[in-house]
């Protein structure tokens, strides 16, 4: 039987007990291969304790019912930890707990060393409260795949795709700027990028022509796999140079070149406003109107769009 313990059920004393034995921590996570779970496990205890993050939630918080950013369950993990030796599986136990307590993890238990599984958290890991406690308590810290290979990689995205639910469309129907919006938030869920989920959607009079997301290229699971490049580079919020992902606009802009749609008098809808490069992209074609939720960039783009002809609304 593995040793599990409980966040929210630890006294003080077990957690200063469990502190003083050191060990390195692997953060709770979004699922990983039993290859990965193995991998990480046998290498670790060659030489140090372990301790496996499980979080108490079916999804990385900030993604709820996204199927791409299921958590690790813990009975996936003793699943695939019950098969390692009786000597590797000594020295392994598992710690649950609610993702917000993360930080707190940190602070009272003071790990010797952290593993970071890409993805794991909803935005750029240099943004959290995480990343200032390890960095206050001088603790390294690693970032690594949930998967072995780039074969792996691919196949979950392709899983996880396929149990995207559909969106609630009927395209002989029309609907109103509110309820196209809100089809844009429900696009935008489709995303694999943790950072930030956008979601456009392409509509004339009312009736919808075309849905996109923010796709990480050239695969779904692309940054899960390599890392991401706004955590590699400690980008700063809305710095455009580090991105894994073709922008929502620009992805439908692809889809309508290939299926031939006029964009004549059409109408964007999408729960962010365009970054300056898609809005100067945006005010070269014959799209119409823009509608959003969130702003951007001090709202150039809103500027930009409205000067080029564009009628741009905020939802």
């Amino acid at each position: 039987m593995i040793k599990t313990y409980t966040w929210s059920q630890l006294s003080q004393e077990k957690k200063a007990k469990i502190a003083k034995d050191k060990f390195i921590f692997i953060f709770g996570s979004v699922e990983m291969t039993p290859n990965r779970i193995k991998d990480l496990a046998t290498k670790i205890v060659k030489k140090h304790k372990l301790i496996f993050g499980v979080l108490d939630h079916k999804y990385i918080e900030g993604f709820e019912k996204c199927p791409q950013f299921e958590t690790l369950s813990k009975q996936e993990l003793e699943k695939t930890i019950s098969k390692l030796s009786e000597p590797e599986k000594k020295n392994i136990s598992i710690l649950k707990y609610k993702q917000k307590y993360s930080h707190y993890i940190i602070n009272e238990l003071k790990p010797t060393a952290v593993i970071l599984i890409n993805d794991s958290w909803q935005q750029a890991f240099h943004y959290t409260k995480n990343y200032y406690s390890l960095n206050k308590h001088k603790i390294p810290f690693k970032f690594m795949s949930p998967f072995v290979s780039e074969d792996e990689a691919i196949d979950y995205a392709k899983l996880k795709l396929k149990k995207m639910p559909k969106l609630p469309i009927d395209e002989q129907k029309k609907y109103d700027d509110k309820k196209l919006i809100n089809l844009s938030d429900q696009a935008a869920r489709r995303s694999f990028d943790h950072t930030f989920q956008t979601g456009a959607i392409l509509a004339k009079n009312g009736h919808f022509l075309l849905a996109a997301h923010n796709r990480i290229v050239p695969f779904e699971t692309y940054a899960r796999h390599y890392g991401c490049q706004k955590e590699q580079n400690l980008a700063p919020s809305q710095d455009l140079n580090f991105f894994d992902t073709n922008h929502a606009e620009i992805e439908l802009l692809i889809q309508a070149q290939e299926q031939k749609i006029d964009l004549k008098n059409t109408t964007l809808y999408i729960n962010l406003l365009p970054c300056p490069t898609c809005a100067r992209m945006i005010s070269q074609t014959q799209i119409s109107k823009i509608v959003y939720q969130y702003d951007h960039s001090n709202g150039y783009a809103h500027s930009l769009l409205k000067k080029a002809g564009k009628i741009v609304r905020r939802i």
